[in-house]
């Protein structure tokens, strides 16, 4: 018997398949009376089956609900509490934070859910992708990976550490207990380069290469143009609105720091005059290729993570090997794993999981 819980939920664990009771006549033997005061959130009464009981006001027990159910009624209290007490944003000076998830679903698991369960399930993802998509300054990508090094995943951006942290959390939990299984993550920074060309040295070049008069209008219009350009390309980095291209190749890598060949010791003008070679290679594939390079020094084992997007394998394969011959790469880079997904929307991705 509970007289006056006072706690704001209180979860019961009952093994009474066992002894072979129905349900119902163990439950009504158990529970007696209960007395709920004004801050009771929620009871829920559960045995070993994971069939679930849920308790709304005194004395007032609804029909069964599936272990699906259970999770999705604790995650909305975690939120609601979560919303109700909000903690200070933790906000990069500029930029937005970038967290990669890639899974593996547990089929195995997956199967044991009724039909119900798994649409509520489904049901339960669907709604978390549009809460994420409706956050301001966030955007939330999904990829069906394309071997079985992971199933599923998901490329998500928003400032706030926290934010990223949560939404995270409950992307992996979205389907329920035990069925999707983290196999990569990555956290990074959008940021800036420290290589990209400034006004004084653009102005430079047009004086010594294209030998225009400063302050003449025909400089003042390239530098005009330049200057929007360069505007463009900054707020691309750090607040990017990343494309719905189907094909997405996602690797880590870092600059090489050995004898002979560290990167890191190379003075800053050499390092600048190997990146905007570097640079040259990567604009011949405008249009075909959309790159966005995160930093993740400090964060995670590799320097920066880079995302490609593309209508095609075939141009993804061309810049990635035309690159090796690039001396950045050849000289100082060294990749981590290749993962390609494709984007898909949602409806679709079940169907391709077999969910």
């Amino acid at each position: 018997m509970f007289i006056d819980v006072t706690v704001t939920t209180v979860v019961i664990a009952l093994e009474v398949c066992r002894s072979g009771f129905p349900a119902e006549i163990a439950i009504d033997a158990l529970i007696i009376h209960v007395k709920f005061s004004t801050h009771v959130v929620a009871v829920f009464v559960c045995y070993v089956c994971h069939d679930i009981f849920w308790l709304t006001g005194p004395e007032n027990r609804c029909a069964f609900h599936g272990l699906q159910s259970f999770f999705a009624q604790v995650r909305n209290i975690f939120q609601t509490t979560q919303t109700m007490q909000p903690l200070p944003a933790i906000l990069p000076t500029e930029g937005r934070h970038v967290i990669h998830l890639l899974f593996r679903v547990e089929h195995g698991q997956w199967d044991l859910l009724d039909k119900p369960s798994r649409i509520s399930a489904k049901t339960a993802l669907a709604e978390l992708v549009s809460e994420i998509r409706s956050t301001p300054d966030t955007q939330l990508l999904i990829f069906s990976m394309v071997t079985p090094k992971a199933d599923l995943g998901f490329m998500l951006i928003t400032p706030d550490l926290h934010v990223a942290d949560a939404f995270s959390k409950r992307l992996t939990l979205a389907l329920g207990p035990d069925i999707l299984t983290p196999a990569f993550s990555w956290l990074s920074m959008t940021e800036r380069s420290e290589y990209t060309t400034s006004d004084e040295e653009y102005a430079l070049s047009l004086e010594t290469e294209e030998k225009l008069t400063a302050g003449t209008p025909a400089f003042e219009e390239k530098m005009d143009a330049f200057r929007k350009r360069m505007t463009k390309y900054l707020k691309d980095r750090l607040e990017p609105n990343l494309p719905d291209w189907p094909v997405v190749c996602l690797y880590p890598m870092s600059k090489r720091r050995v004898p002979g060949q560290n990167w890191y010791a190379l003075d800053f003008d050499a390092r600048k005059k190997l990146m905007a070679g570097h640079a040259r290679v990567g604009r011949t594939y405008s249009g075909r290729i959309l790159q966005l390079i995160t930093g993740s020094t400090g964060l995670e084992d590799d320097e920066w993570f880079v995302t490609l997007f593309s209508k095609t394998t075939s141009d993804v394969k061309a810049i990635v090997y035309e690159m090796r011959f690039d001396e950045v790469s050849a000289q100082y880079a060294d990749f981590g794993e290749f993962f390609i997904g494709l984007q898909l929307p949602l409806d679709a991705l079940y169907s391709r999981l077999g969910l």
